[in-house]
């Protein structure tokens, strides 16, 4: 028997003759990420206990929409019980959310097992449903009140993009104006950064639009290094020093295929948020890196500073949508964005933090 067969809650109350009765009659099975194990409203022909990865618990929605994750189920758990017990189809489609394996036994010969059950399985089997049902009642409110928000989250950024749309082109319009009237270096970098905020205005609204769609476009062109660090000195350099937040630069040379405005607006999110948590320490920094990882095989961007750190408590939670701390304004989105897309550019992004000691994100994004 393997470790996480004997590491069962409910194989260990069955005793070791139960016990191997429901190994020897069982079915054992195993799936990737996507697969079904079953649908809500079929029949309840068989209990599943989860021997390795998570099975997520779903409820069916309008076409239009995903649907609702109502629990995450681990190894060692228990699977369509109630409905065997009950007699009821099926309340929630189970769907493997982590390569799983796992033992199926019919409804019938569980029912027979449970005849012969001692005690402490009937009580481990009413205790996981009453847990289950609490748990599942919790994480469905949670995910109503989830699709809500951000539904007024799409609500809201639909309003501003059909609003600004005008001001934006009259905006435009005059810097094109005076560009050609005035071809002086400084008026000319004047229009180029005009232009460049706009852009950013124009990027973040429609990125509220598709995060609370969980739908982003990219549009990808090659960008070299070069560019991506100009910009972000043009838009940084003069704000920090007014800040006293000293600001540094470097990447190695090279050209990248991204949706350079998404790409730019994630690293000035992270940018932001780090001057926020600079806000009147001394020697305060903040540095951006981009460089190929070992073998070429990625573009790794560090964001770092200096500053007092993310508290533990919250580092498990950053790039959850609505988590905020220590920003009087905050909305708690914005890393969440930022994650949606460097993972819609089949990219990663992580943070390392220590109190007292700063905080460093690495996002890594493929080369090609």
């Amino acid at each position: 028997m393997a470790l996480s067969e004997k590491s069962s809650p409910f194989l260990a109350t069955l005793g070791d003759a139960l016990c191997e009765r429901f190994l020897s009659e069982a079915k054992k099975c195993q799936g990737e990420k996507s697969d079904v194990l079953f649908f809500e409203g079929e029949s309840s022909a068989s209990v599943i206990l989860i021997t390795k990865g998570k099975i997520q618990l779903e409820k069916e929605t309008p076409a239009e929409e995903s649907s609702l994750v109502l629990a995450v189920r681990a190894s060692g758990s228990l699977l369509g019980e109630l409905g065997v017990l009950d007699g009821q189809p099926r309340s929630a489609t189970a769907r493997v959310a982590e390569n799983a394996e796992w033992f199926e036994l019919s409804a019938e010969n569980f029912l027979q097992l449970m005849e012969k059950a001692p005690l402490p399985s009937w009580q481990f089997l009413f205790q996981q449903v009453s847990r289950n049902l609490r748990e599942t009642n919790d994480s469905f409110r949670q995910t109503v009140v989830h699709r809500e928000k951000m539904s007024m989250v799409g609500e809201m950024a639909g309003r501003i993009i059909h609003d600004f749309r005008n001001p934006f082109t009259h905006i435009r319009l005059i810097g094109e104006i005076l560009g050609s009237q005035h071809s002086d270096e400084t008026t000319q970098r004047m229009v180029k950064n005009l232009d460049l905020q706009i852009e950013k205005m124009e990027g973040m609204s429609t990125e509220l639009l598709e995060f609370s769609k969980g739908q982003p476009s990219l549009e990808k062109e090659p960008v070299a290094v070069e560019d991506i660090l100009y910009q972000m000195d043009e838009e940084n350099k003069p704000v920090l020093e007014k800040k006293k937040i000293r600001w540094t630069s470097e990447g190695e040379e090279g050209t990248l295929t991204i949706d350079r405005v998404k790409i730019v607006r994630s690293l000035q999110n992270l940018i932001n948020n780090a001057a926020d948590a600079l806000e009147k320490q001394p020697d305060a920094t903040i540095s951006l890196k981009i460089k190929h990882s070992p073998g070429d095989k990625e573009w790794v961007f560090t964001v770092a500073d200096n500053g007092p750190g993310i508290p533990a408590e919250l580092k498990e939670q950053i790039f959850e949508p609505f988590v905020t701390h220590g920003k009087k304004n905050g909305t708690g989105i914005g890393l969440a964005i930022v994650k949606n897309l460097i993972e819609a550019h089949g990219g990663t992004i992580q943070c390392q933090s220590e109190s007292g000691q700063g905080t460093y994100f690495t996002i890594a994004l493929p080369s090609e």
